[in-house]
């Protein structure tokens, strides 16, 4: 545990970059990265913990700008980084931040658990905010709380291209010019591409209530649709929260952000939500695809399990230089048959990808029950880290080789933990034992502190 002059070294330096971040009015035109992961709490015996609130209060002592929060669960916390333009900075503030959370739950004889679901059976605890209630009562309650309750999940943030966002409306300008629009699209669509391979990256779900369901179990909850072939939570409301076709056009993808706010609204109404509670809400709020235009003017991406953060940070840095590739350096992102057949293949400066259909019907699929075991997502993983190896400057490519091991190896976190139930000497159709579930929690969450100590000398090393 940091003793008490280290926790105010943080604090001052802490309320210093925010009191800078605040002098900024306008995306700046190097864009910012921000992180947002969700972790399950379970105590010594391995089983769920539902006294996040102390944990929390805990933070808050320390620095009351401490950046945690509650989540659906009682038994989660959500922690974030200030977003910074060098990743390098915003993956410290990260790690430093899940360090000191972690210090706060060992004292109190907890730990954070870096999967995607946990393995066994629990009783959730929820808050009922009222941002929680009001779309709980649209999707249904028992359904909502279980699975938001049950789920824990990574978001990555990247900053919008400089001049598209207005952040007095909180959404799109209408009017900006030609290029920039394009990389606004081309930088849309390619997170929508590419979210096969990274929920491939980040897969750690697939075990849950003791019960085997998908290498990606966390995907098939959240998302569901006949795509997925799973009655999930957004079952019924794919426009609100599956994954997003491509668009074309700026009018397109404002015509559909502004379809899916009438639409939240309508549901909230007919569910008795108050107006006072629905007018307050911005357009880009109460929407939760995997890939999305966020009212704080960022993309993000929050299709991942929350996972190890050296895997979470080692995508981000990947999706990073992409991006910034699309925004600064104009590349292309192109869907054509070509993108099927060679998919993140990079030509001169385009990227091809494959067509949106084939990314939802298909590789989405084969993403969440195959994973790198199937020929045609173990391709796409190894040619989307190629272009990545292309594009990230020299000094990033000792954090993705954690990528390029997990590639090499074929095997994921899911692939690990599904190797390990099967030593124990059981058959993925049986329901694991409470005992083995709790193993494997505390397996898990006792790796990750020296983990969390590894991937802090990576990034302190990268100057």
């Amino acid at each position: 545990m940091p003793n008490e002059y280290e926790h105010n070294i943080r604090k001052s330096k802490y309320l210093r970059e925010i009191s800078k971040l605040k002098q900024y009015k306008m995306p700046l035109k190097r864009s910012r990265s921000g992180y947002e992961i969700e972790f399950n709490i379970i105590d010594q015996n391995g089983d769920v913990n539902n006294d996040s609130k102390k944990i929390i209060t805990e933070c808050k002592k320390i620095n009351k700008e401490f950046p945690i929060e509650k989540e659906v669960g009682k038994n989660m916390v959500e922690i974030t980084s200030l977003p910074f333009r060098k990743i390098q900075k915003t993956a410290l503030y990260f790690l430093e931040n899940i360090e000191v959370v972690e210090n706060i739950c060992l004292d109190n004889d907890l730990f954070l658990l870096p999967l995607g679901t946990y393995p066994g059976q629990f009783k959730e605890k929820s808050w009922k905010k009222k941002r929680y209630v009001y779309p709980a009562n649209v999707i249904g309650p028992d359904k909502y709380y279980y699975y938001y309750s049950h789920c824990f999940g990574f978001h990555y943030h990247y900053g919008l291209p400089w001049g598209v966002f207005d952040r007095k409306a909180k959404f799109l300008k209408k009017t900006i010019k030609s290029k920039v629009k394009k990389t606004l699209l081309d930088s849309y669509n390619f997170l929508i591409a590419a979210d096969p391979v990274l929920t491939i990256f980040t897969q750690s779900s697939p075990f849950e209530g003791g019960k085997y369901y998908a290498k990606d179990t966390r995907m098939l909850f959240l998302r569901g649709g006949k795509k997925l072939k799973y009655d999930g939570l957004y079952n019924k409301l794919q426009l609100l929260g599956g994954l997003p076709p491509y668009k074309q056009t700026l009018s397109d993808l404002i015509q559909t952000l502004n379809k899916k706010d009438k639409r939240m609204k309508i549901l909230f109404e007919k569910t008795g939500a108050p107006q006072d509670f629905i007018k307050k809400k911005d357009k880009l709020d109460f929407v939760w695809n995997p890939v999305k235009v966020n009212q704080l003017g960022t993309l993000e991406q929050r299709g991942l399990d929350t996972n190890y953060p050296g895997i979470c940070l080692g995508v981000s840095v990947m999706v990073k230089f992409i991006l910034r590739a699309i925004q600064q350096e104009f590349y292309h992102v192109i869907p054509s048959d070509i993108g099927i057949e060679e998919p993140f293949k990079l030509e001169g400066n385009a990227i091809f990808i494959p067509s949106h259909s084939h990314v939802r019907n298909k590789m989405q699929y084969l993403s969440a029950y195959e994973g790198l075991k199937n020929k045609e997502m173990l391709n796409a993983c190894s040619r989307f880290y190629k272009l990545a190896r292309k594009l990230v400057y020299k000094e990033y490519i000792k954090p993705i080789k954690i990528i390029k091991n997990m590639i090499d190896k074929e095997r994921t976190v899911s692939d690990m933990m599904i190797n390990y139930v099967k030593r124990k000497g059981y058959d993925l159709d049986q329901k694991l034992p409470k005992e083995l579930c709790r193993n494997i929690a505390l397996l898990h969450s006792k790796k990750m502190i020296k983990h969390l100590e590894r991937t802090k000398k990576i990034y302190e090393g990268l100057e």
